[in-house]
């Protein structure tokens, strides 16, 4: 049975939500809130790491990569597809990690993380209903950490925070109103 409540419109202010309906807006953002905040400690911590990765040892995975493919390609019997395989890992042996491009990809990856730490922790708490979409949308970050993951749980977070009675408990501020002689 569907309430006139139900739809979130211009008209949501009038009528605060009631005890039940702010306790059930937190049973439904309680998991994809706390995913979000999982994924994002995940990712920031996976960036982290690639950051230090990147500005310690910049040039370690093209020369790793470039040390273990050179030896096999040099085994070939001679061919131009030898030739253009060695030209190809010396290519590779060029590839820096601290390259401006990773490095902007990283911090671009790094916010993204935390602003999906701050708004899975605001979206726990029915506050900040702005931040808690845009951190259900950083999750779709395609350079983010397990974006094949983290993209399911942050479409689930912005189907959650779309329904109309978690938006009328973000609009009360996620506080329980006091109670009334109707109740």
């Amino acid at each position: 049975m569907a309430r006139d409540d139900d739809r979130f419109d211009d008209e949501i202010g009038d009528a605060p939500p009631r005890p039940a309906d702010v306790v059930a807006a937190r049973g439904k953002v309680a998991v994809p809130a706390i995913l979000l905040v999982a994924f994002g400690l995940l990712g920031s911590s996976l960036g982290a790491i690639s950051l230090a990765v990147a500005l310690a040892a910049p040039a370690s995975f093209g020369d790793a990569y470039a040390d273990f493919m050179k030896p096999l390609i040099e085994k070939q019997p001679p061919s131009q597809a030898r030739d253009d395989q060695l030209a190809q890992v010396e290519q590779v042996r060029q590839i820096r990690l601290d390259s401006p491009a990773n490095l902007a990809s990283t911090a671009v990856s790094l916010a993204a993380s935390g602003l999906m730490v701050v708004g899975g922790l605001r979206m726990r708490g029915l506050k900040s209903y702005g931040l808690a979409v845009t951190a259900s949308l950083a999750a779709f970050y395609p350079c983010g950490a397990c974006l094949c993951f983290a993209a399911p749980v942050g479409l689930w977070a912005l189907i959650t925070l779309l329904n109309g009675d978690v938006k009328a408990a973000f609009a009360a501020g996620g506080k329980l109103p006091l109670r009334t002689d109707d109740d």
